[in-house]
């Protein structure tokens, strides 16, 4: 099989898992298929799994940490952030993977910068830097990564290492807010502020809704107090499509850049 044919046939693979074909044991075989013919996505959704032990996959770290490197070997620099997650998350060595999600950052992997933020947010393996927490995640943000958004849309709403803009908040938070239930809901309250050019209240209550029907605890609570039914069901994909907004700090644009779908390995990273 030549690079051309083992490339068409990796994303078969890929597209076959990603739709949910098959059982657990022929999902994993899709995947182990593609990594052995060189797929780093492949490698990355199976070092997930076996890191996790979820779909199927024996629970291994030693098994999620060879996929990882391979991967990188690969030039995959997405692998950099799951390696880091691998030693955050179950060794509890964060300046490895602060390490780790410095290099990807450095690569410019969206999904270390957002990680990288996320630790300087919290102040986990250093002192809390919340300007570098703010820097690193509107950057993951722009580069389509929804994790970065989140925290960004967080950030901008209680002026935290950075000045309070709800308008900006708004944006963000209504990109991932399909991830991210209490995201949702704050479209919602931004939605039905009072004086500002982006309110809507029929689609601020579609959203608060929205994320008490995934179960936001804040959500059910607002539902109670809200009057207004509106009809949740079949909205199109972009029925919260973010208000436009011209500039970001510093004179920057918003991005361009397409949402990323990171799809079952997203799911996978949120757990």
């Amino acid at each position: 099989m030549n690079d051309q044919e083992a490339s068409r046939r990796q994303s078969e693979l890929l597209g076959r898992f990603h739709i949910g074909e098959g059982t657990d044991e022929e999902r994993l075989s899709l995947l182990q298929e593609a990594a052995d013919l060189g797929s780093p996505e492949a490698m990355c959704i199976l070092g997930a799994l076996h890191q996790t032990g979820f779909g199927g996959a024996d629970r291994s770290l030693k098994k999620a940490a060879e996929l990882f490197n391979n991967a990188l070997k690969l030039g995959y620099a997405e692998a950099y952030a799951h390696l880091g997650l691998l030693y955050e998350t179950c060794y509890d060595d964060l300046p490895k993977a602060r390490e780790h999600y410095r290099r990807g950052t450095e690569s410019g992997d969206p999904l270390s910068m957002a990680n990288l933020g996320r630790m300087e947010y919290f102040g986990k393996g250093a002192p809390s830097d919340l300007p570098e927490a703010f820097r690193l995640s509107l950057a993951a943000a722009r580069k389509g990564e929804h994790q970065g958004m989140y925290l960004a849309g967080w950030m901008l709403h209680l002026g935290s290492g950075t000045d309070r803009d709800d308008q900006q908040a708004l944006y963000w938070f209504s990109r991932c807010c399909r991830d991210y239930p209490d995201a949702m809901r704050m479209v919602g309250i931004l939605r039905m502020e009072e004086g500002t050019p982006y309110r809507d209240m029929y689609k601020g209550i579609a959203a608060v809704k929205c994320a008490a029907a995934k179960g936001d605890p804040e959500a059910l609570r607002m539902m109670a107090d809200i009057r207004l039914d509106v009809d949740i069901h079949g909205l199109p994909e972009d029925y919260f499509e973010p208000p436009r907004i011209d500039a970001y700090e510093e004179g920057e644009g918003t991005s361009e850049e397409p949402r990323r779908k990171r799809g079952f390995l997203g799911r996978i990273l949120r757990k």
